[in-house]
């Protein structure tokens, strides 16, 4: 196989999803009466909604190859030339694995919440002949 691609961080979509309705929850059964709560649910429910959505549909997606990285966010895919990657290096954070991706030209791209193994990492330094 000749592309790494990644998966998205399933557990983290599941638990924004989860504490979305709690806060819901919280609020229509008069429990807490704070409509900041009330707001928070909803916009973590519809998100979850939303990025999981575009992941059935293939419109969310990061693809490492030969030629270099590419990805998509929502309707549009973009792509990193792989003469233009310096290096790539990977993290865990709060919000899951960081897949980070610096340039030539000093800039960084970093992909959050998607799942990243060091087999991963170094398959996709070898692709990439870093």
């Amino acid at each position: 196989m000749h592309t790494v691609d990644l998966n998205s961080n399933k557990i983290l979509l599941l638990i924004s999803f989860s504490l979305g309705l709690f806060c819901l929850l919280l609020v229509n059964f008069e429990l807490v009466t704070l409509q900041p709560l009330k707001w928070l649910g909803l916009v973590l429910v519809s998100c979850s909604v939303i990025v999981a959505t575009l992941q059935q549909k293939n419109k969310l997606f990061v693809h490492i190859d030969k030629a270099g990285i590419s990805y998509g966010i929502g309707f549009t895919v973009r792509y990193i030339h792989q003469e233009s990657i310096e290096s790539i290096s990977s993290h865990t954070s709060l919000f899951g694995d960081v897949l980070t991706v610096r340039t030539r030209d000093k800039s960084v791209v970093r992909f959050y919440a998607w799942q990243v193994s060091e087999a991963d990492l170094s398959k996709a330094e070898r692709l990439l002949a870093l």
